[in-house]
C-alpha cells in the first residue's frame, strides 16, 4: 500500500512537472510571430498556401518541437494578411500563435 501510495505520488509531480512545461511552451509561443513571405498575384492572394507542415518547420527553425498534427488553422492561408494557428501543447493547454504573411519583394 505503502509503495502505491509513493507511486501515485510520484506520477502527480511528473504529471505536474509536465504541465508546468507545457505552460511555459504556451507563454513563449504566444509571446512570438512567425512571419512568411510569398509570392503574390492579383487580391493579394499568394501563390499556392501557407501550410501546418510549413509552420512546424519554422517552429523548428526557432527551438521548438511541434508537430504539424498540433497545429490547427481556422481557415486556409491563402492571402497576405494576419492568421492566428491554435497549437495543442497537450494536458489541455492550448496557445495561440500568431502568423503574418507578407508580399515578397522584387
Amino acid at each position: 500500500v505503502r509503495q502505491l501510495r509513493d507511486e501515485q505520488r510520484q506520477q502527480a509531480r511528473k504529471q505536474a512537472a509536465k504541465q508546468e512545461q507545457a505552460e511555459r511552451l504556451k507563454n513563449e509561443l504566444e509571446d512570438m510571430q512567425v512571419v512568411f513571405t510569398a509570392k503574390v498575384g492579383e487580391d493579394n492572394r499568394i501563390f499556392g498556401t501557407v501550410t501546418t507542415q510549413q509552420i512546424a518547420v519554422e517552429l523548428s527553425n526557432r527551438g521548438f518541437d511541434i508537430d504539424r498534427r498540433d497545429i490547427d488553422l481556422d481557415e486556409d492561408i491563402r492571402f497576405v494578411g494576419a492568421y492566428t494557428a491554435t497549437i495543442d501543447l497537450g494536458h489541455d493547454i492550448t496557445a495561440a500563435l500568431d502568423i503574418q504573411v507578407i508580399p515578397e519583394s522584387g
